[in-house]
């Protein structure tokens, strides 16, 4: 882990060293690291997530999934250095994956499936801490939720043949339906047909002007109450934890650990978890 991510893990090392962690956490023994492998373990994951229609999970199926295999999210701004969509870290026995803010929620599916996959095969040991196999490997079970089969086949169908302009156009539209990378769905096709080479830079880039941050929707209307009703479905896990120590969580700790600080007023975005541990009592 880098540095600064690794400073910024650390700033919640109180809070989850306080939290009991005793839930069973599924692990993925599967060191067999073959195409065969990631699509077994990407159908079961798919499964636990709900995802059906062998189509592409959105990003409030992604999120259920981590909740699904006790992967705790913490959704906050990165500070400039750390550069990344999202990072897997464990801090005191509990599954953390942390989410960038500024993440277009069309790039940030596949990151965090990718850091799932780390999360449930965290029992992997490498010498010097980065495998490039493992990382392979994660690629592609992230691929395989994000992209099944049937999908991919699907969309070559579709295209095959057309000229390269209404590609670009019937893409698109898939892209625009069920809110994916371009890039990565062309990636994809690649592996049914080697020498498809469409350029999609410029209208992968267009598609994302029609999509909002992870942050955006979280903040849209800058009310407490709509932020700890949106976290506290996206990252029920953390949630949790927070509620479990809330009486305890000054005002100004609580703006750092959400990252709310320049955002929401800390006071009430307390006051709202409060009704909602309360509510739940």
């Amino acid at each position: 882990m880098q540095k600064g991510a690794l400073e910024m893990a650390t700033a919640y090392a109180h809070l989850f060293k306080n939290d009991a962690n005793s839930s069973i956490l599924p692990v993925l023994r599967v060191h067999d690291r073959t195409d065969v492998a990631a699509k077994k373990i990407a159908a079961e994951l798919r499964k636990r997530a709900g995802i059906g229609q062998d189509l592409p999970p959105d990003y409030e199926h992604t999120f259920s999934l981590l909740e699904q295999l006790g992967i705790k999210v913490i959704i906050r701004y990165f500070p400039e250095k750390i550069k990344a969509y999202a990072f897997y870290t464990k801090i005191h026995g509990h599954r953390i994956v942390f989410v960038n803010n500024s993440t277009n929620i069309v790039d940030l599916i596949f990151p965090v499936l990718h850091e799932a996959v780390h999360a449930i095969r965290d029992e992997i040991q490498t010498n010097d801490g980065f495998d490039t196999e493992e990382e392979n490997f994660c690629d592609k079970v992230a691929n395989y939720i994000q992209f099944p089969d049937e999908y991919v086949h699907m969309i070559y169908d579709v295209i095959n043949g057309l000229s390269v302009g209404v590609q670009v156009n019937r893409l698109k539209t898939f892209g625009k339906k069920y809110g994916h990378a371009l890039f990565g769905i062309v990636k994809q096709i690649k592996t049914i047909d080697p020498d498809f080479n469409l350029r999609i830079g410029g209208a992968d880039s267009n598609l994302k002007k029609g999509f909002h941050t992870i942050g955006d929707i979280l903040f849209i209307d800058n009310d407490p109450r709509d932020y700890v009703a949106k976290i506290s479905k996206l990252s029920p896990l953390f949630t949790n934890v927070i509620l479990n120590q809330i009486d305890s969580i000054t005002n100004r700790k609580l703006g750092e650990m959400l990252g709310i600080e320049n955002v929401l007023d800390a006071k009430a975005v307390k006051e709202e978890l409060v009704k909602l541990k309360s509510m739940a009592a």
